[in-house]
C-alpha cells in the first residue's frame, strides 16, 4: 500500500507542487494549499496532553505507512481529482483500495457506515473523510459521528455545550468528538478525582 500512497503523492507533486516552504513542499489547487508532512492531529494532541491514549483509534497501518503519509495521500488524491488531473472514477477506486487495506488490518472499521447522504461533493466523500479520520487517530465512534450525525449535532445546543466541562479541565477539544468519546473522557476524569 505504501507504494500506492507514495505514487499518488509523487503525481500530485508533479502536477500541483509549488514552492518549498520552510523545508516542506507545498501542494496547491485554486485557493487551497497544504504542505506535505505537516498536519495537525487534534485528538492525538489532546490525548497526549491529558494522558488519555484510550480515546484514540490506535489503528494498525501497513508497513511503511504512518498517519502523516496517509493524510498526505488523501489530500493529494483529493487535489488531483478536484484539479482534473485524476479521473473521478480513479480517485474513488484509490480511496476504496486504501480503505479496504486499512480495514483488513483493523476489523473494527468494517462497521463504519459510509453511506452519508448529506455529502453532495464527489470529492469530499465519506470514504475520504474516513481515511482522514484514521490519519487523525479518531476512534471509530468519532469517525462514525462525523460521517452521520455531525450536521445535526452542530445545530443542537446540547451538543455544542457538551464539552465545556471537559475543556475547563483538559483544554480545548479541537475536533468534534462523538457522545461516546465525551462520555469516556468524563469517566476518565471522574476516576482521577
Amino acid at each position: 500500500m505504501r507504494d500506492t500512497l507514495q505514487n499518488t503523492i509523487d503525481h500530485a507533486v508533479e502536477k500541483l507542487g509549488s514552492e518549498k516552504l520552510f523545508g516542506g513542499l507545498k501542494i496547491a489547487f485554486n485557493d487551497v494549499s497544504f504542505r506535505l508532512g505537516v498536519h495537525s492531529h487534534p485528538a492525538i494532541d489532546f490525548a497526549q496532553e491529558n494522558d488519555m491514549s484510550c480515546i484514540l483509534g490506535g489503528y494498525e497501518l501497513p508497513e511503511g505507512v504512518d498517519v502523516d503519509l496517509l493524510q498526505d495521500f488523501a489530500m493529494c488524491a483529493l487535489f488531483l481529482a478536484r484539479s482534473g488531473n485524476l479521473p473521478q472514477e480513479t480517485y474513488q477506486n484509490l480511496l476504496e483500495q486504501v480503505w479496504s487495506g486499512i480495514c483488513g488490518l483493523n476489523a473494527v472499521l468494517n462497521d463504519i457506515d459510509l453511506d452519508a447522504s448529506y455529502y453532495q461533493s464527489p470529492y469530499y466523500t465519506p470514504l475520504y473523510h474516513a481515511i482522514m479520520g484514521v490519519g487523525d487517530e479518531f476512534n471509530p465512534s468519532d469517525i462514525q459521528f462525523f460521517l452521520k450525525d455531525l450536521p445535526n449535532a452542530l445545530n443542537d445546543s446540547r451538543y455544542k455545550d457538551s464539552t465545556k466541562d471537559i475543556e475547563a479541565v483538559c483544554g480545548t477539544m479541537f475536533w468534534r468528538p462523538s457522545p461516546e468519546t465525551i462520555s469516556n473522557v468524563r469517566g476518565i476524569l471522574h476516576r482521577r478525582r
